[in-house]
């Protein structure tokens, strides 16, 4: 049978789900090679407790059996729309690929290899239009797979004060980076649609840490924002994946990564898109990024240190790339050497010397 398209609610026809005309929630799933994991992501959409879905998925030229999954279920649930890329282009391209046929009045991002809580999307809407919200941010729990019982404490919960309030986008960016509490990560953010649309926001293409440049300027360009603790997203951590591996190619994405968004946010600053005080806080988290990047040069030995040098000089935007390393690195070696001179004084090695045995007993205690 065919489906009712006209229909305002979803409906079964021989028992497949189809799409309903009245689309509350656009979902971008970009999918490469997650065989293991899709299934698990895409019932948690398909039975999420609001039917008013579309999800849009978008096969990046997956060389395993992802398509095939993805089809299955297409054929279950006619709100599962399937894109099917003909060249890798990445998640970035993914995610804009997707943009472009979004319907719904909220998009909300999910990773292939991540799930949702199956209440999250009905929850999401209900107080995201109850108070005509541009962008909803929300909390995640994470699910480990191999040894990464050190990223937990990273994870912090927002302040009370900053909760179930509506504050502009650049009130809430300015004290949530201040408090470190900024997380980048799109799948813990809803949207409005329009804010996408009307600004034209797209993804960094090529390049990793891409979540960093979009969610900096959907927060700042939100009039209407709410920040709530609750975990409906589950993001997974994977050994093999570039976001936990080491080694000079690995390094590489990252500095690479960091300086793209450096050099795309600086530009929008030159191009007049922010007021002042937002372009304050872009400096101050570009500054972070810089960082972030001297932090993964020292990761490198000189050899290493030459190839990504030399691997730099080939990317778009190089000039303004060198010049960011170059001034990160500086910053860095100053800020080393202070911290040398300061532990090499007589005054530090004192205070060492008289915090030897309360520092040994809280240890013991502890």
């Amino acid at each position: 049978g065919h489906c009712a398209w006209f229909m305002r609610t979803s409906l079964e026809v021989k028992g497949r789900i189809c799409l309903m005309e009245n689309i509350k929630v656009s979902i971008i799933v970009p999918v490469y090679n997650v065989e293991k994991y899709l299934s698990e992501c895409l019932d948690s959409l398909i039975n999420q407790t609001l039917k008013e879905i579309e999800i849009i998925c978008v096969n990046d030229c997956s060389t395993d059996n992802s398509a095939k999954i993805l089809e299955a279920y297409s054929k279950r649930d006619s709100r599962i729309k399937s894109i099917h890329l003909t060249k890798n282009g990445g998640l970035s391209n993914a995610r804009n690929t997707a943009l472009q046929h979004i319907k719904g009045e909220y998009v909300f991002f999910i990773d292939s290899d991540d799930f949702i809580e199956l209440d999250a999307l009905e929850k999401l809407l209900n107080i995201a239009v109850s108070h005509d919200i541009d962008q909803m941010l929300f909390q995640f729990n994470v699910k480990m797979e191999g040894d990464f019982s050190h990223i937990s404490k990273y994870y912090h919960d927002y302040p009370e004060e900053l909760t179930h309030r509506i504050y502009s986008g650049t009130y809430l960016f300015s004290r949530l980076d201040e408090l470190k509490l900024f997380y980048a990560l799109v799948g813990c953010k809803f949207t409005k649609s329009e804010l996408i649309k009307s600004n034209n926001i797209t993804f960094i293409n090529g390049y990793i840490h891409e979540d960093n440049h979009f969610s900096v300027k959907t927060l700042l360009l939100s009039n209407r924002v709410i920040a709530i603790n609750d975990k409906y997203y589950i993001r997974r951590l994977r050994d093999n994946s570039i976001m936990t591996t080491v080694g000079s190619d690995a390094v590489f994405k990252h500095i690479c990564g960091y300086a793209a968004n450096v050099a795309v946010l600086q530009t929008e600053i030159r191009n007049g898109m922010y007021t002042q005080k937002q372009q304050n806080l872009i400096h101050t988290f570009c500054g972070k990024m810089i960082r972030s990047i001297t932090y993964y040069l020292t990761k490198l030995n000189d050899t290493e240190k030459e190839k990504v040098m030399e691997l730099l000089k080939q990317c778009p935007g190089n000039e303004n790339w060198r010049l960011i390393i170059s001034s990160g690195v500086s910053i860095f070696n100053k800020e080393n050497n202070q911290l040398k001179t300061i532990r090499n004084s007589y005054s530090y090695k004192l205070g060492l010397l008289m915090t030897w045995l309360p520092r040994k007993l809280y240890n013991v205690l502890s």
